[in-house]
């Protein structure tokens, strides 16, 4: 066990699984993952894949130090943020006016035009992805945490990364993976110290309604389409949501 994954595991005090990196295709990773998730209902724990890098590591450090709180307490400070984000309106950040996030016309422009953008297949996303080591083409040691709570939406307060950047805080990202989970089954399934990634059992049942999701997940994300790929825009993510198990969120 290296230091990264003893710090996490330390941090998080429940049972968990290791699965050594190097896999070319990660079809194991998501069978894992899969049987956790339908025994994890049945035993009241939630999986969660981490991916245990020296930036999480120090995220998960300043998190403890901003609150005053050593890791022998992190059980404590992890419920305490779980109640915080109750007091949090998920719609105050998936309902914004593009005119409070841009203020040069170009950029707003082209935004309204990507929302009105015709919708269309551009990909479908069954596998997890962002535990792959660019360089090697191979996954990374990964942990697969049995979180203890039948309460998936929780699990971005037990892995404390966000409130960098335009990525929302802890408490924020609760709130609206909550709402996700309400009306998608859609499950936090692998975080990194920069990527969240969901596992949907429900995928928008029209057009119009991927539309709408694809609306949340830019504002909860700016950068899922903004520097996602060349010419892409809200009605290629909104035609990938129809059809995909696996969400995707990055943040620069």
């Amino acid at each position: 066990m290296n230091d990264n994954i003893k710090f996490i595991t330390d941090f998080l005090k429940c049972d968990y699984e290791i699965l050594k990196g190097g896999l070319e295709d990660d079809t194991k990773i998501m069978d894992w993952y899969k049987e956790n998730l339908e025994k994890g209902k049945k035993e009241g724990y939630t999986p969660l894949i981490i991916i245990p890098t020296d930036i999480l590591i120090e995220s998960i450090e300043m998190f403890l130090e901003d609150n005053d709180c050593e890791i022998e307490d992190s059980k404590k400070l992890i419920s305490e943020y779980i109640e915080k984000s109750k007091e949090i309106d998920y719609k105050e950040c998936l309902n914004q006016d593009i005119e409070d996030i841009y203020d040069d016309e170009d950029s707003i422009e082209e935004v309204k035009k990507s929302f009105n953008a015709p919708i269309e297949e551009f990909e479908i996303i069954k596998s997890f992805g962002s535990y792959y080591d660019y360089k090697t083409e191979k996954t990374v040691d990964l942990i697969l945490a049995k979180i203890p709570t039948s309460n998936p939406y929780e699990l971005a307060c037990y892995i404390p990364m966000g409130g960098f950047n335009d990525c929302p805080d802890p408490e924020t990202q609760t709130s609206i993976f909550k709402y996700w989970y309400e009306k998608y089954n859609a499950y936090p399934a692998v975080v990194g110290y920069d990527t969240w990634e969901l596992f949907a059992e429900k995928q928008p049942k029209t057009e119009e309604e991927a539309r709408e999701l694809a609306i949340e997940h830019y504002y909860f994300c700016l950068d899922r389409v903004d520097q996602y790929a060349e010419d892409y825009d809200l009605g290629k993510l909104a035609g990938t949501l129809l059809k995909s198990d696996v969400w995707y969120f990055w943040w620069d």
